[in-house]
């Protein structure tokens, strides 16, 4: 997967297709304050036929090494290749996308120290949630329950994550003006358990 070293995600995305209009890196999670240690993508995408764009956030891990340059580009202030934690939601979104024909996700080769993902911009795909098989696994052999708690309702839900299962076009294309984006309905996903 090379550069792209990890990532997790799940919720309200789900057999949609739409344009992913704009993403940002930040190291704050929606309603909660900013964490020097972890670092998010937040997704914004038009879903066909809908009124408004909804926002997605997604775990990428660490921010130890890397640092948020501007919203589009992270950097890793030492020089070294820029990487995300290969088990977090953001880096299998990242790793769906390049399997369904977008190249690294337009991350740039000359300089392994930076990666802008602006190529994704403007691409209609197919966004789905997949299974996470790994984390219930994992959650099971450490004793714990392997599903979701909806602490609302105790309802238990298997884990997913929010992949891309096909990209539509060749380039990107022009997402009809929306309103502001809104959060889905359901809650924000990407937290690691």
């Amino acid at each position: 997967m090379g550069r792209l070293g990890g990532m997790k995600g799940g919720g309200f995305l789900n057999n949609v297709d739409g344009t992913l209009v704009d993403y940002e890196f930040t190291q704050t999670f929606p309603g909660e304050a900013e964490d020097p240690d972890q670092l998010f993508v937040v997704l914004t995408v038009a879903p066909d036929g809908a009124a408004e764009n909804v926002q997605t956030t997604l775990r990428l891990g660490s921010a130890q090494f890397l640092q948020v340059q501007d919203p589009h580009t992270v950097v890793n202030p030492e020089g070294g290749a820029a990487r995300f934690w290969d088990k977090s939601d953001g880096y299998h979104f990242l790793e769906s996308l390049e399997k369904a024909g977008v190249v690294d996700g337009g991350i740039d080769e000359s300089d392994p120290s930076i990666i802008a993902l602006t190529g994704m911009i403007g691409r209609r795909m197919r966004f789905v949630q997949e299974r996470d098989e790994e984390r219930m696994a994992a959650r099971k052999k450490a004793g714990k329950n392997p599903n979701r708690v909806d602490e609302a309702t105790g309802k238990e839900y298997p884990f997913t994550r929010l992949i891309v299962e096909q990209v539509y076009d060749t380039a990107p294309v022009s997402a009809a003006p929306r309103t502001a984006p809104t959060r889905g309905a359901a809650k924000p996903v990407g937290r690691a358990s």
